[in-house]
């Protein structure tokens, strides 16, 4: 598993999880954002 924090200034941090690294084969991708400006997508 690999962690990666893009910015030290905000605390957006992002999971990654390669074909090898999950019992069934799949890949995974998951982030969160704690910035408040970040949370609306348009």
């Amino acid at each position: 598993m690999l962690t990666h924090q893009f910015n030290p200034y905000s605390a957006c941090t992002s999971i990654l999880v390669g074909k090898n690294a999950s019992a069934d084969g799949s890949t995974m991708i998951g982030r969160n954002e704690d910035s408040r400006a970040a949370w609306a997508k348009k």
